[in-house]
């Protein structure tokens, strides 16, 4: 099995490797690409923590607001951990959260904004 371009994309976000994410992205590599096994780039940073990364993502037009096969987008994953300033980070690029979310993750949301 062959690894794609876009997939590539997906395993430097996981890994944290700022450079060759940039690689990628330059010869081509989707940042909005889902992949059924393994996930996003950005629900992958976004799981890492890995805050430059989600940055490069959206600078290069990872979408903010995409929805997972279960109902799900970005805001909802970083909300599942505990790093507000992801959750700053993706509302401040214009995240929200989908109709499905639970009461829990709107109340989170506003814990996580009140600092702002």
């Amino acid at each position: 099995m062959s690894i794609t371009p876009d997939q590539k994309v997906i395993f430097a976000a996981r890994g944290g490797n700022l450079e060759l994410l940039k690689e990628r992205i330059a010869l081509g590599g989707s940042v909005n690409l889902y992949d059924p096994v393994h996930g996003s780039a950005l629900t992958a940073a976004i799981v890492k923590s890995h805050k430059e990364i989600i940055s490069c993502l959206i600078e290069n037009g990872a979408d903010v607001n995409y929805e997972h096969y279960d109902g799900i987008g970005p805001l909802e994953v970083a909300l599942r951990h505990p790093k507000p300033e992801i959750v700053k980070l993706l509302a401040w690029f214009g995240a929200k959260l989908k109709k499905k979310t639970r009461e829990f993750y709107a109340q989170r949301l506003e814990e996580c904004l009140k600092n702002v």
